[in-house]
């Protein structure tokens, strides 16, 4: 299969006169889950870099979320010259928001109550996640999940709402004393 359609575009790009390199796009024997990663299989991957030097393309490689660094640059060294990337970086984006809930909840009598807004858009709209978790799932489980479909619904008005009053009470905040 990666032959058959990789001619297609080179056949395509050759009746063009398209003489730049392109990447292609491929999963690179990783994945992940909530609880699992795959890593790439190296050793798999040398015909695909001999092909692309062959051809004079490179690689994009598809969900490169959550590998260490020595992974990341055994797919650059095999041509992999775009690594893309997206839940993981969405995920720590929530769990930082999150985070600032906490510190917002301990100073400010009016509160943004972000993650119960969210969760209730979420449980009130299930499309983006209800093929990903278990059929109930729980408040944890759609708030801090590595797959982060949470993503979808920061867009939302009432989660942006929250989002903005968040936003200014922390913003507000001048001094923060750590205990020990």
């Amino acid at each position: 299969e990666f032959e058959k359609e990789l001619n297609i575009y080179l056949n395509f790009f050759k009746k063009k006169f398209y003489k730049k390199k392109f990447a292609y796009v491929i999963e690179p024997s990783m994945n992940f889950t909530n609880n699992k990663l795959t890593v790439p299989k190296f050793s798999k991957l040398k015909k695909f870099k001999a092909k692309s030097d062959e051809k004079n393309f490179f690689y994009e490689a598809h969900s490169c979320d959550y590998q260490n660094i020595k992974n990341l640059r055994g797919l650059v060294q095999n041509n992999f010259k775009f690594l893309k990337v997206g839940p993981e970086l969405t995920y720590f984006y929530s769990k930082a928001l999150f985070r600032m809930e906490e510190i917002e909840k301990k100073i400010f009598k009016k509160k943004s109550n972000l993650k119960v807004r969210t969760l209730e858009e979420m449980r009130k709209n299930n499309k983006y996640w209800i093929d990903y978790y278990s059929n109930n799932p729980s408040d944890n489980e759609l708030s801090n999940n590595k797959l982060d479909r949470i993503r979808y619904y920061w867009d939302l008005k009432r989660v942006q709402n929250a989002k903005k009053i968040l936003e200014k009470n922390i913003n507000s905040i001048s001094k923060i004393t750590l205990k020990k």
